[in-house]
C-alpha cells in the first residue's frame, strides 16, 4: 500500500477482474509478468499529487536489473463551462433562456458562480440648442 493509494492487482491475469477480485500489492512481493500487466492504483480519498513506486525486473537466471521508478500523478481536474447564445425577442417581458452549462470529468459540478451580469443598455441622445 501506498501513503497515497492503494497499488493492487488481478491474480486472474491475463483474464479482466472486478474490484472485488483485485488483491493488493505490498512492498517486495514478486509478481508474474501477467500480473504485472494488470495493476490497478485507487488513489486515498482526497490525494491529488505524485505517487509512485519503485520496482525491479528479474530474469529466469535470477538476475536482478536496475531499479525502476513508476510515476501516477492524480490530478483533479477544473469543470469547464461552454459558451452560450440565445435570443429574446425585442421589448419582451422576462423570458427563459436556456440553463448554463459545464461538465467536471472526474468530478461533479456542485454550484455555478454568475461571474458578471448584462449590462443595462440605455440609448442617451442629445438635442443641439
Amino acid at each position: 500500500m501506498l501513503a497515497d493509494g492503494i497499488l493492487s492487482y488481478c491474480p486472474l491475469a491475463p483474464a479482466p477482474c472486478t474490484t472485488g477480485q483485485l488483491l493488493a500489492v505490498t512492498a517486495g512481493q514478486t509478481l508474474t509478468p501477467d500480473q504485472a500487466a494488470s495493476l490497478y492504483f485507487d488513489p486515498a480519498p482526497g490525494f491529488i499529487g505524485n505517487a509512485d513506486f519503485t520496482y525491479t525486473a528479474t530474469d529466469n537466471d535470477g538476475n536482478t536489473g536496475n531499479t525502476g521508478t513508476y510515476n501516477i500523478p492524480v490530478v483533479n481536474n477544473p469543470p469547464t463551462v461552454i459558451n452560450i447564445t440565445t435570443t429574446v425577442p425585442y421589448n419582451a417581458a422576462a423570458t427563459a433562456i436556456p440553463p448554463i452549462s459545464g461538465s467536471d470529468g472526474d468530478g461533479t459540478i456542485t454550484n455555478y458562480t454568475i461571474s458578471t451580469i448584462p449590462r443595462l443598455l440605455r440609448a442617451f441622445y442629445c438635442i443641439a440648442h
